[in-house]
Parts: structure tokens; sequence; C-alpha cells
């Protein structure tokens, strides 16, 4: 598979824990494309019947998300869609993920004499790192995350 002069040709294989399987699974129904992620058009949304691609941050499917969380969220503030990629690599620093995987699941290069030498493909390592953000968040959505401890009254 080619790459664009942009992309750095590392994260073309991931392997997704199961969360991220049941989350595009869940979404089968309402698409209209074989990838999960595809290219977006620079086109507007008008039918229903036709696929236009993904949410771009600068397309009408961002526009499209931002209303329908709008709805649900008033007063959610001002987001790109980078700023998950920004998220995820955070949780995966306090998921205990080696920052080098970290970067190698984004699809970053690895610079220097590192990134020159090591030809290691670290399939399982990303995989490995993925499942431990998938975790994290599963306990950041359970409430089970951070050391916040309920406090509780003493009895005498």
């Amino acid at each position: 598979m080619a790459t664009e002069e942009r992309e750095k040709g590392n994260a073309a294989r991931l392997k997704l824990p199961k969360l991220a399987l049941a989350v595009i699974e869940a979404q089968l129904e309402t698409r209209t494309n074989d990838y999960v992620f595809p290219a977006s058009f620079k086109t507007k949304r008008t039918d229903p019947t036709k696929h236009y691609g993904s949410f771009s941050a600068f397309g009408d499917g961002k526009a499209a998300l931002d209303k329908a969380m709008a709805d649900i969220m008033p007063n959610i503030p001002h987001w790109t869609l980078h700023d998950l990629r920004r998220t995820a690599r955070s949780l995966m620093s306090r998921a205990k993920v080696r920052p080098d995987i970290a970067e190698r699941v984004l699809g970053h290069a690895i610079p220097g004499v590192q990134g020159v030498y090591d030809r290691h493909a670290y399939d399982l390592e990303r995989a490995q790192a993925l499942t431990s953000l998938a975790t994290l968040i599963v306990r950041i959505l359970n409430g089970k995350a951070g050391n916040v401890v309920p406090l509780r009254a003493q009895r005498s």
C-alpha cells in the first residue's frame, strides 16, 4: 500500500482491541461504505442514500457531529478531531504504555538512530498498547480510574 508523503507508513496495521471492534460493529447498520475510516469528499451531505466519507476536520461531517453533540451537551467546548489523537496519546502515557510504542500507534516516525535502524514492526506491542488504552477508557467510563477514594463517615 502506498502512503502519502505526509504519512509515516507505520500505523497501517493495527490490531484493534475488542472494545474498539464492538464500537465499529455497532455502526454497521449506518455505514454505507466498507471502510471504517473512508476518505472524505468535498460536497454537501444532502442525499441520505449517498456515502459522503468520514468526518473530516474541515468537512460537513464534523459540523453535523458538532450539532448532534450540542443537542446532547449544549455547553461542550470547541474541539477538533485531532484532539482525539492528543487525548489517546495522553491516556496511553497514563496507562503506562512506553512512549515509543504510543508514538508508533499514532503512526509517528521515530526520530534519530532508533528510527533509522530499528526495523521491527511492533505489531504485538501496538496491539497491547491499544488494549491498555481501551481498558483505561472503560475504567474511566465506569468511574474506577484515578486515585479518588470516597470518604465514609466513621461510626462511633
